[in-house]
């Protein structure tokens, strides 16, 4: 049997997350996605930036698979956007996996939730907080969503 793979939008995660005060322990997040999903890969999308390598190097050890996109510099700030290249992977290795987990708040994912769903091949959102989740997203996931500022509290750390 195929395992279930987790796809992760790791700026929207963190940001939606930081917004509320809160920090997610990654580790205890790693564990709860293999236990309560049975997620074989959890694949986290970057914007690579070479001065986070220390942060990336923590991710792996945590047990997530790392990928990048390029990253440009416009006024002052990186930019990477991965919706993309989450995309595209989530499609292109859909022979990989049984289900998939998307973990997002960015209602640009619903349309890719659709598909997975008329594939038969959707699991579930995991979404960082509902008050800033998608209405597009919620839309789309059909009940099928799970928000971690008041499900899985225990993932946080304060």
């Amino acid at each position: 049997m195929k395992e279930n793979y987790a796809f992760i939008d790791s700026q929207n995660l963190h940001l939606a997350l930081k917004d509320c005060g809160v920090t997610l322990d990654y580790r205890k997040f790693r564990q709860f996605l293999r236990d309560k999903y049975q997620v074989g890969s959890a694949i986290m999308y970057f914007g690579y930036i070479k001065e986070r390598e220390p942060m990336y190097a923590f991710f792996r050890r945590c047990g997530f698979e790392i990928v990048f996109k390029k990253t440009a510099k416009q006024g002052g700030k990186w930019k990477g956007n991965i919706d993309v290249k989450l995309t595209i992977d989530v499609i292109d290795r859909m022979y990989e996996y049984d289900k998939a987990i998307l973990v997002t708040n960015d209602g640009d994912f619903a349309d890719l939730v659709e598909y997975l769903s008329s594939e038969k091949q959707f699991l579930r959102v995991i979404a960082p907080t509902q008050n800033k989740c998608s209405h597009l997203l919620k839309a789309a996931a059909q009940g099928s969503i799970q928000y971690i500022d008041t499900h899985h509290k225990k993932l946080l750390e304060n």
